[in-house]
């Protein structure tokens, strides 16, 4: 009898040990290379890229660092795709810290993310959207990500050392059954970073090599900030919606520039909050100075209220000062007075010398 409890012990103990061995084997730098390059060969034939990883540690439980991470997808728009590809992804270090549990209940809690040296091009991967450029550091942690709502919170979130460029389309419509993420974060630092956004249908399908950020020549719809020191407080972004509101936002150290007609330069922005939904956009100016590279204009005060939506404009408070003057306005204007009708002839040229 007691050789068969004893028998039937070992039976039941031996998966689990299996289970256990297999589990520290993981832990075991040779085999978490072998694994790694095993899921990436998966991916890779799942996916249709060439996904690469240099080298991988995993310590107890979920904490993993990544080196050399390259994701490659053939090229669509060379004569021989099969033998040329794009850089989709293509970082250097990447840490990610994961709770365990949380997995198995379908969410992600991420305690640090970290991003070294990064280059990326998301090409068509997002909506009408395309985001290319490099990353110098992002760090942030995750307490909530639940894909089966689409749902991101993030804590903390850090950008330096950055330089990337959004390309979105005027022009096509947007499926955003794809991008429907909605994404929150209590306080995101950006750090000497540099952001161009380009409204132009057909540059997020342009080759990298062809039309890189840097050498980008300005068009009516090219926008260009850069961020010395900033701040952004209380984000809320629908991705689905297409709705953007924030809380408080400071800019230090900053420069700006709108096509070809505007250059601003040392640039210090306080915004109380600001949101942008559909036609809605309402910003609440704290203090603003800045100087205009252009004429030589120097602002050094700025403060007001100003909305817009489908009815008019409204302004509220504003006050605006330069070394020699001061501008108090406020203002209700109906959209209708902003656009001429048809029917209405142009006044006749002025005579008046």
């Amino acid at each position: 009898m007691r050789k068969a409890l004893k028998w039937t012990g070992i039976a039941l103990l031996t998966p689990v040990v299996l289970m256990v061995i297999l589990a520290a084997l993981l832990y075991l730098p040779p085999i978490q290379n072998w694994v790694v390059q095993r899921v990436a060969t998966y991916a890779s034939e799942q996916t249709g890229m060439d996904i690469s990883v240099e080298r991988v540690r995993l310590a107890f439980p979920l904490d993993l660092s990544l080196e050399g991470v390259r994701v490659l997808q053939p090229s669509t728009l060379h004569p021989s795709p099969s033998t040329q590809k794009d850089t989709i992804l293509d970082v250097r270090r990447a840490v990610a810290d994961v709770q365990f549990w949380p997995l198995l209940k379908g969410n992600i809690v991420l305690d640090d993310l970290q991003l070294h040296d990064a280059r990326v091009d998301t090409r068509s991967f997002i909506g009408d959207m395309r985001l290319q450029g490099t990353i110098g550091q992002l760090q942030l942690s995750a307490p909530g990500i639940s894909p089966a709502q689409m749902l991101v919170e993030l804590r903390q979130p850090r950008l330096s050392d950055t330089d990337l460029t959004i390309y979105m389309s005027d022009t096509a419509a947007v499926d955003t059954s794809t991008v429907g993420w909605r994404i929150g974060f209590d306080h995101f630092r950006l750090e000497r970073t540099h952001l161009t956004i380009v409204s132009d249908s057909a540059a997020r399908f342009t080759p990298a090599a062809s039309y890189p950020p840097s050498t980008l020549h300005p068009s009516p719809s090219t926008i260009s900030a850069y961020m010395g020191e900033a701040s952004i407080s209380q984000g809320d972004i629908d991705l689905g919606l297409g709705r953007y509101a924030f809380g408080p936002i400071e800019w230090e150290q900053g420069a700006l520039s709108i096509d070809s007609t505007l250059a601003l330069s040392q640039v210090s922005l306080g915004l109380d909050s600001l949101y942008s939904y559909g036609d809605d956009l309402r910003v609440g100016i704290r203090h603003g100075s800045l100087v205009d590279g252009g004429s030589g204009l120097q602002l050094t005060r700025l403060q007001g209220a100003v909305a817009m939506d489908g009815e008019g404009l409204r302004i509220t408070g504003l006050e605006a000062a330069t070394p020699h003057s001061t501008l108090q306005a406020t203002a209700n204007i109906a959209l209708s007075s902003l656009i001429a009708s048809p029917s209405t002839p142009n006044p006749p040229p002025s005579t008046r010398h």
